[in-house]
């Protein structure tokens, strides 16, 4: 298995507005630089050239390397590829072929923010800029909201 296989092609997209429906905790200056099968992204700052991994599970942005030269040598440490490409998530559909077309990712189908499991069963195709709309959506709805508190809606636009 190669990264290739663990990735999906987000060079026909637009980098500037791919991920503006999180901004709210982005900010403005990092742009998507490589999107993991599993639907998490890899940002770098273009203020900095630091490389942030954008965890759409955890609604999280964390910086990983100062450089796109580190985050180049970390795609080669195992460890890091298994945990940051979700290896183990993935591997069931990639080797039943059920991999997304090309302009989809996997996305949730209950996102487990939202109750849904964190299984392979729980993925399917869906369009790479809708899937990262929708959770970008539906994480600034309820970031702010205390652990633990209900969600009985969340609004798409």
């Amino acid at each position: 298995m190669t990264i290739n296989d663990l990735t999906v092609n987000i060079s026909h997209l637009d980098r500037e507005t791919l991920l503006s429906e999180w901004h709210w905790l982005i900010g403005l200056t990092k742009l998507p630089v490589m999107a993991t099968l599993a639907g998490d992204v890899f940002v770098q700052d273009s203020t900095d050239g630091s490389v942030h991994f954008l965890d759409v599970v955890e609604g999280t942005c964390t910086q990983i390397a100062d450089d796109g030269a580190s985050f180049q040598q970390m795609l080669s440490d195992r460890e890091f590829v298994m945990n940051r490409l979700s290896v183990q998530l993935v591997t069931p559909l990639i080797r039943s072929g059920s991999v997304p077309a090309a302009g989809q990712i996997l996305s949730w189908r209950q996102p487990p923010v939202l109750g849904g499991s964190y299984t392979t069963d729980n993925l399917g195709a869906t369009d790479i800029s809708v899937h990262f709309s929708m959770l970008g959506q539906i994480w600034r709805q309820v970031s702010t909201l205390p652990p633990d508190t209900p969600i009985n809606s969340v609004t798409i636009e």
